[in-house]
């Protein structure tokens, strides 16, 4: 955790200019003119129960997209087959050898991050890989092998065009090579091609990462510290460039994100995030913003 996190929690001051409000006439006003964009996020925990529960919240809030990960590869075809329109585009976070199985994910059936349009099923799918976690992890205890993180995404529409896209990076960092920073400045160069553009970014998923940790200075574009070209959902719900926010797991804290970018979404185009928390087998909730991406 970075030095200025440690500052923050002695001098108040520094926390509350983070927390200010930006006034109307900032240098990045939002454009005239934007069209409204709902996402839902959700982490399964490979709970398949969980992953219906935020399909359902999904097509409850006629979601535009939906980014999931720890998905079972075997659960992909039933999902395919539910919602034959969408586009679904999915890479493995956690390959499993054809012998091995990830309980309850079926024998040889991968994890995987899946990102979703649900406005038709001509899509663009692509996925990049993010840098691996380094070498063997202590895991609860447990040595595992490496996973592998990647960003999987859906592209869609024009006037901007718009990218959706999933993610799940390393919970339990090598001592030896830490990675979560590699893995966020990669999300954020992947990326940058598209925003250079004028397209429209949405990144959701599990960073494992609190909002104060140096690793997620890639990704925000507003607070101290902060170099990166997005917005975050409780950002915009707050319209504040403080980088804090609700919780967003039972034990962890607030690890979850849906990230807007901010050349077609920022702070002064607000928005609303729905954190679900009830029913959820996962040790995640479920999160459902709402906010509008200016018009290209």
């Amino acid at each position: 955790m970075r030095a200025r996190l440690i500052a923050a929690v002695v001098a108040t001051g520094a926390v509350s200019a983070a927390a200010v409000p930006l006034v109307a006439g900032a240098a990045d006003a939002a454009p005239a003119g934007a069209r409204q964009i709902t996402v839902v996020q959700h982490n399964t925990d490979k709970h398949r129960d969980s992953m219906n529960r935020a399909i359902r919240k999904a097509t409850d809030a006629h979601a535009d997209a939906i980014t999931l990960q720890e998905i079972c590869e075997d659960w992909v075809p039933a999902l395919r087959q539910a919602h034959p329109s969408w586009t679904i585009a999915t890479r493995a976070t956690k390959p499993i050898a054809p012998d091995q199985t990830t309980a309850p994910c079926a024998k040889g059936s991968d994890v995987l991050a899946v990102a979703i349009w649900t406005g038709g099923k001509d899509g663009r799918r692509q996925a990049f890989d993010l840098e691996p976690d380094g070498g063997f992890t202590n895991e609860k205890g447990k040595w595992v092998p490496p996973r592998t993180p990647a960003l999987v995404c859906v592209s869609f529409g024009s006037k901007p065009v718009k990218h959706v896209c999933s993610t799940h990076l390393v919970a339990f960092e090598n001592p030896q090579k830490p990675v979560r920073a590699i893995q966020t400045r990669q999300v954020a160069d992947i990326t940058a091609k598209w925003r250079k553009k004028g397209h429209s970014v949405v990144v959701g998923g599990d960073f494992n990462s609190k909002p104060m940790m140096g690793e997620m200075d890639s990704m925000y574009a507003y607070g101290p510290g902060a170099h990166g070209a997005f917005t975050e959902s409780d950002q915009l719900d707050g319209k504040t460039t403080a980088q804090a926010g609700r919780s967003t797991s039972k034990t962890r804290g607030k690890i979850d994100y849906l990230f807007f970018s901010r050349n077609r979404t920022p702070l002064q185009n607000s928005g609303t995030l729905n954190i679900v928390r009830k029913k959820v087998a996962s040790g995640h909730d479920i999160l459902v913003a709402r906010t509008t991406v200016s018009k290209g």
